[in-house]
């Protein structure tokens, strides 16, 4: 939503600059409509937003209390403030599965956010530990630095950042979950837990600024869903088939758990053999159109193409 105007080059050799003025049609498919579909873009400018001051929760519960977590941390989410981001956690480990949740205050404090956590969960956190941190130190923290020294930690430049092997997918939850669905879903990462391979299921809140855009004003359809919906399988390097089918029937059986509430897929969490059109919903119609005007030899076609 920050980007305000990208030049881009398409399959004919041309040079296009779109922004909300200059060729719109292709600036509304550049707001979430994926890569590799119309064509090479070369640059892309954005709108900045002021730095502030991060507040930390780091909120945890036992495995027995997840189905009143995940339902909790759903009534939470329409009262929360735009200046809070709530994540929750749910992994697959020997127990069964682990309960987090992650509340970001821009506030530069998380305990009010906390407190509304826990009364709308209904039951205290076995354990709960803030921390306040710059801005750019908050971006460490959230890249993978923690403990004392986040100031000093030094993330890899871009660009450097060591492979790694996984296997994910996605869900866009349009609505509540019901009791059952919860249950379904909390029972699908446990099972996966108990039975030894390791999995996370990363619930991260839509809602706030995302809703001041309609579904229709850029290829980013989900601006009125609850959240997204990150399956993800951690593999070693050297993988091999098995251990990858088994990643994909897991991540299977969490769509299936969550089909009751799911209104797509989040186009960063490409999966094989899912429908392309699941990633836009409505706006897969003006995505194809757009595609034929600017690509109409199919230069770019991939599997992944609209």
């Amino acid at each position: 939503d920050a980007l305000q105007e990208a030049v881009v080059v398409t399959a004919d050799g041309r040079r296009h600059t779109a922004n909300a003025d200059q060729q719109p049609d292709l600036f509304w498919a550049l707001r979430g409509g994926g890569g590799g579909n119309l064509g090479i873009v070369t640059s892309l400018t954005f709108a900045t937003s002021p730095a502030h001051e991060m507040g930390f929760a780091f909120l945890d519960w036992p495995a027995a209390a997840a189905v009143r977590v995940l339902r909790g941390w759903q009534r939470r989410l329409p009262h929360a403030p735009h200046s809070a981001s709530l994540t929750l956690h749910l992994d697959a480990v020997s127990t069964g599965v682990g309960v987090r949740i992650l509340a970001v205050s821009l506030t530069g404090d998380a305990h009010d956010e906390a407190a509304a956590l826990e009364a709308a969960v209904g039951q205290v956190p076995s354990s709960a530990s803030f921390t306040a941190t710059s801005h750019a130190d908050g971006i460490k923290l959230l890249g993978g630095c923690s403990g004392s020294g986040i100031s000093q930690c030094q993330l890899p430049p871009a660009g450097s950042f060591p492979r790694e092997a996984f296997v994910a997918g996605s869900d866009i939850i349009g609505s509540r979950l019901s009791l059952s669905t919860a249950h379904d879903v909390v029972s699908t990462v446990a099972r996966r837990g108990r039975a030894g391979g390791g999995g996370a299921l990363l619930l991260d809140a839509l809602g706030g600024r995302i809703c001041a855009l309609a579904p229709g004003d850029t290829a980013f359809r989900w601006r009125t869903a609850l959240a997204s919906a990150q399956w993800y399988v951690g593999l070693p390097t050297d993988a091999g088939t098995t251990g990858i089918a088994s990643g994909r029937r897991w991540i299977a059986d969490g769509h299936r758990a969550l089909r009751p509430v799911s209104a797509g897929g989040y186009v960063n969490y490409l999966e094989p053999g899912r429908p392309v059109a699941s990633y836009y919903g409505r706006n897969v119609g003006r995505m194809r159109r757009l595609r034929a005007r600017y690509d109409p030899e199919g230069v770019f076609d991939s599997p992944w193409s609209v």
